[in-house]
């Protein structure tokens, strides 16, 4: 009677709803709940988590502490993004190619090798690396409409560098060079007067308190997973079995063992 009841395979909500029109036995409710909840079919095609409480990396105190990189195309190009995560300047490089040897020189040019370590982002969770992420989008439109103006992209690029962050907060080329970047809108000598930005980082303290307030409202932390517990992992649309091997240097991340013998790093 159970597997008729829940033979299209709804929710709790509608299975339930569909057996108290015909049928009554004691206990029914909880059997019921406990058979969609556990039922192979249905946990497969489940709805993603719900998204969990923001954590916020620690503010770099200095220019290129840490460095945010992504590639992206345009117009059968292809562009290097180096983001200097403390003042949110972005630096744009045209590729010759896509060699491992010419994308690690045109790293390397701006980030110094010796002391310097890779963090890679969460697979399949562009949220991790969304700074780089929110650049491409911006820099790529800029490029769009700069073409379809025909205008110059470097132009553009310019001045975005020049544009302030957010109201009240200085541009990137203030952060960075402690000055502005002469643009096609005149300036006072007073204003191209170079001045260091001393509080700046209090300031984004306080963007990102209210950024975490606004996101946390409809977040909730979901319970750590343990070592060799059985687990659901997303791959397309459909979630498969697996089985955590351990947990990773990065929060919520975890490294899984898949029936096919694959091993996968994925976040919570």
């Amino acid at each position: 009677m159970l597997r008729r009841v829940h033979c299209n395979h709804l929710g709790v909500v509608e299975t339930l709803s569909r057996a108290r029109e015909s049928i009554l036995w004691p206990g029914m409710s909880k059997e019921i709940t406990d058979l969609v909840q556990n039922c192979t079919t249905c946990r497969m095609f489940q709805n993603n988590n719900t998204k969990e409480t923001l954590i916020h990396s620690d503010i770099p105190t200095r220019a290129w502490q840490q460095v945010h990189i992504d590639l992206f195309e345009f117009q059968a190009c292809t562009y290097l993004l180096l983001i200097d995560a403390h003042s949110r300047y972005p630096e744009v490089r045209l590729l010759k190619d896509l060699t491992r040897k010419t994308v690690v020189d045109n790293i390397m040019s701006r980030c110094i090798q010796q002391n310097t370590s890779h963090i890679n982002n969460s697979p399949t969770y562009s949220q991790s690396h969304c700074l780089a992420e929110r650049h491409v989008q911006t820099i790529k439109r800029l490029f769009k409409k700069a073409v379809q103006n025909r205008g110059n992209i470097y132009l553009a690029l310019l001045e975005y560098r020049s544009t302030p962050i957010e109201p009240g907060l200085p541009s990137p080329s203030q952060l960075l060079n402690s000055r502005r970047l002469r643009e096609l809108v005149s300036m006072p000598e007073s204003v191209l007067t170079p001045k260091i930005e001393t509080s700046i980082v209090s300031k984004l303290e306080q963007v990102r308190l209210q950024q975490k307030a606004q996101y946390d409202r409809q977040a909730r932390d979901l319970p750590l997973f343990q070592a060799r517990q059985k687990v659901k992992v997303r791959r397309g649309d459909t979630w498969q079995s697996g089985l955590v091997m351990g947990r990773l240097q990065r929060p919520r991340s975890y490294k899984v063992l898949m029936e096919n013998g694959h091993l996968l790093e994925r976040n919570r």
